[in-house]
């Protein structure tokens, strides 16, 4: 009896303990490491080991095993009598919003420890445009977007925390599909629609792994692969108009004329109030009269149109993904427009331990229409002088159509006045602006043993550009009033880059708490540069357009030819502990070829802890609706090279004047002529020209509400910039007028808020929002050897002004407007 009662006690206790099971996690690809393994409703857990396999005990025959892993769809599964377990899990494209892509490796969102935002691209792509950069603005917090020129088809200025120089380039460092690139002109012409996921890197934690080009922030693009599928082939496109919303308010014929009685009233009086077929004309006779506004006449309502067509599929040793687009959009202004057309095919090859990767695009686009109001003597800035500075009306018994039809108003002096019949000017002028890229990358991985894995990557991109100008009789820059006549300029320039990189990687986790990721490398990359220019002027045949060029006088050519390389090693740790506790450090060394030996290397490390404190025991009463809650703090040093490849260097040049010195001719007598041409210096050595460096420090909060539904993130920040490369202005008996040197100081402050909410979310219907907002503040806290300012060197347009609109003083923000500062009207004597 007793022993009947020992035997019962006994299979009630292993009933209520229950047993172990086991099994494996894999998807389409292979095993799975890392697949969160719990008993539904518990704390009773485990992850997959590297090779997929799993063993939990405690395990009751009533219990439910979840399995969940980053995008992924989490599967349920009823114990009952079953111990051995084989899972497969189905990516769920939804999930993978949870995965953020970082230097060399993809992370958690929830085990970030630095600031880092993801672009949601389903919004993105609900707004047509011919690149990802121009649909950014307003998205992310402290990541500003502008537009430098308006043309189609133009590039985007995008800033990430404030502008770190005065002199030097502050756009983002671009990584697409692990390939960096700095040209924001090759970023930009990637189709929208071929992106799978774009991440913004902002801390230094996050952007120290790219060393000395992180300093202006990380965009990390990547481009869709293929699913496990039945192929699928795919369609989509769109259509739209653009118009000018906003015009200048311009004076009418009355208020123009009564201008012009008050500024010179004699030739006024003579000009537009005179005795003319018997009626003398009065001011009040230009009141509701016809006129001309230009605006109307330069600007209409233009089309756009993109059409994207998809192949992909793939099964568990192949994924494929190819695409084809064609995007077109004429440009508000008359005789401006953009075109694109552009391929992109992605593999993904899978044996065993073995991975390869291999990803091409190519494009093609041209841009028509003047040049960009950001370039000097442009066209542009030209066009809208004459715009709003010609006149509405003609005189009595002149033909108002006469001002649409004439190449100069007979109003204007054109020996001393810089406006010409716009509208001549637009329809005329003829600049093609031509881009061919292609881009290859690559990788080839392999895991030697559990959770080792080696990387091999190469990339090879090739960009060339070229331009064509045309000027005829008929326009600013070719018509009479121009002292170069018809004239016409070739511009050839191609870019050829290439890059390996080395990764080896390692992670493991200890007992399922402590959790280990660590990666070592090394990467090499070159860049060849090529640039031709040719110019031509009066060119006596213009009918033949850029054929005729030959025929034309020898204007100038300009020719260049440079190569940077960059040699580096990096590495970084991550560690946490039962995903509550956070440590992350990095270390990069960048050695540039456009330093000197003595300062060919620069040393980037960043260090980073986070507190997810939503996961200890004392917040297990609160998360029916306090879902999670981590505190971040991060540190870390970047850099920046982007200078002239031989800018350290005494360059000579064979020339007879230089805008970096102030030598006016270096022609000299010589052998009875008095024209020879000789070698000149045009710039001054710098061996001790070293890399700008950035400091920044970073304090994170993040919340999240409701299962998610709501999330909050906080970002405050400092960044410093010192050694700033700068062209630093010399004293006269120098020689030059500017050197590059390290001088100056500049600090960042600000502060970054989010706030994202699901307010909807059914089969039929989904509501959601987005609200950032974020503050920066600047300061110039340094400049070079006793210099208060620097005036920049951007104008506004050589013709018009010649003086810096821009200044940066000590104490100051940066580029504050420079001009005049108005103190009243002289009076009295």
């Amino acid at each position: 009896m007793l022993l009947a009662m020992l035997f019962c006690c006994v299979l009630g206790i292993h009933a209520q303990t229950g047993g172990q099971v086991s099994g494996k996690v894999v998807d389409a690809m292979g095993e799975l490491p890392g697949v969160s393994v719990v008993v539904k409703g518990t704390t009773n857990g485990t992850t997959t080991d590297l090779e997929g396999k799993f063993a939990l005990g405690n395990v009751k025959p009533s219990d439910i095993l979840q399995f969940s892993f980053i995008g992924y769809k989490t599967q349920d599964i009823k114990v009952g009598d079953q111990r051995t377990f084989n899972i497969t899990l189905e990516e769920d494209a939804q999930a993978l919003d949870e995965v953020v892509v970082v230097g060399y490796q993809e992370v958690r969102k929830k085990d970030l420890t630095g600031s880092v935002s993801k672009v949601n691209m389903s919004d993105l792509l609900k707004t047509p445009s011919a690149s990802f950069d121009q649909t950014l603005g307003g998205r992310i917090a402290g990541v500003n977007v502008s537009s430098g020129e308006g043309m189609p088809g133009g590039t985007m200025t995008i800033t990430i925390r404030g502008n770190n120089s005065l002199t030097q380039d502050n756009t983002p460092l671009y990584i697409i599909d692990g390939f960096p690139v700095e040209d924001a002109r090759v970023a930009a012409a990637i189709n929208p629609s071929d992106i799978e996921s774009t991440d913004v890197l902002k801390d230094a934690s996050a952007t120290a792994i790219y060393g000395a080009r992180g300093a202006n922030g990380v965009i990390i693009i990547t481009t869709k692969q293929g699913k496990v599928g039945k192929p699928q082939l795919s369609y989509d496109g769109s259509f739209g108009i653009s118009t000018v919303t906003k015009k200048l308010d311009m004076m009418d014929a009355y208020d123009y004329v009564k201008l012009q009685l008050e500024v010179d009233p004699t030739r006024a009086i003579e000009k537009y109030l005179p005795l003319y077929e018997g009626h003398q004309w009065t001011l009040d006779d230009y009141r509701g009269i016809a006129q001309n506004n230009y605006q109307d006449e330069i600007f209409r309502t233009a089309w756009q149109q993109n059409h994207n067509v998809r192949l992909s599929g793939g099964s568990e040793g192949i994924r494929y993904n190819a695409s084809l687009s064609y995007y077109d959009q004429d440009g508000i202004l008359l005789n401006s427009n953009y075109e694109r057309l552009q391929s992109r095919l992605n593999t993904l090859v899978k044996r065993g331990k073995l991975t390869i990767n291999f990803n091409s695009n190519f494009s093609r686009s041209i841009q028509s229409g003047s040049s960009p109001s950001s370039s000097s003597y442009s066209g542009m800035n030209n066009l809208f002088y004459s715009v709003w500075g010609y006149r509405p009306v003609n005189y009595p018994g002149k033909s108002l159509d006469s001002l649409l039809n004439d190449l100069v108003d007979d109003d204007v002096d054109a020996s001393n006045d810089y406006r010409f019949n716009p509208i001549a000017d637009l329809k005329n002028a003829y600049r093609k602006y031509y881009v061919n890229n292609l881009q290859l990358n690559g990788y080839v991985e392999y895991e030697f043993i559990k959770g080792l894995k080696l990387k091999v990557s190469g990339g090879w991109t090739y960009d060339n550009r070229h331009t064509d100008t045309f000027n005829n009789s008929k326009t600013r820059y070719g018509g009479p009033t121009s002292t170069d006549k018809v004239n016409a300029e070739v511009v050839r320039q191609q870019r050829l880059t290439w890059l390996n990189e080395n990764i080896l990687t390692y992670q493991t986790n200890f007992k399922s708490k402590h959790f280990l990721n660590a990666l070592l490398g090394v990467t090499l990359q070159n860049s060849d540069y090529e640039y031709y220019s040719l110019r031509m002027k009066q060119i006596p045949n213009e009918s033949l357009g850029m054929a005729g060029m030959s025929q034309g006088t020898f204007d100038k050519s300009t020719s260049t030819l440079s190569s940077w390389s960059m040699l580096s090693y990096l590495g970084r740790v991550n560690y946490n502990y039962k995903s509550k506790y956070y440590a992350t450090a990095s270390f990069r060394a960048d050695g540039s070829s456009k330093f000197s030996k003595k300062n060919r290397y620069g040393y980037f490390p960043s260090g980073s802890l986070a507190w997810s404190f939503s996961e200890e025991d004392f917040m297990k009463d609160y998360k029916k609706w306090f879902s999670s809650g981590k505190i971040r703090l991060s540190w870390g040093l970047t850099g920046n090279n982007r200078i002239g490849e031989y800018d350290y260097l005494a360059l000579l040049d064979m020339i007879k004047s230089h805008a970096t010195t102030s030598m006016t001719n270096t022609v000299y007598p010589f052998d009875g002529n008095n024209g020879n041409v000789g070698v000149a210096p045009i710039s001054l050595p710098n061996e001790d020209l070293k890399w700008e460096t950035t400091e920044q420090w970073n304090l994170g909060l993040d919340l999240g509400f409701f299962d998610e539904r709501i999330s909050f993130t906080a970002d405050l920040y400092r960044k410093t910039t010192r050694d700033l490369l700068l062209d630093a202005t010399l004293p006269y008996s120098s020689g030059y007028l500017t050197a590059m040197k390290n001088i100056g100081k500049v600090r960042n402050d600000g502060i970054e808020l989010t706030l994202n909410t699901v307010n909807i979310d059914s089969k039929n219907f989904k509501w959601s929002s987005n609200f950032n907002i974020s503050f920066n503040k600047n300061k110039v806290l340094e400049l070079a050897e006793n210099q208060t300012s620097l005036l920049s060197t951007a104008r506004f347009d050589q013709n018009f002004n010649s003086q810096p609109n821009y200044i940066a003083k000590i104490g100051q923000p940066m580029g504050m407007i420079y001009g005049y500062i108005y103190e009243g009207t002289y009076k009295y004597d």
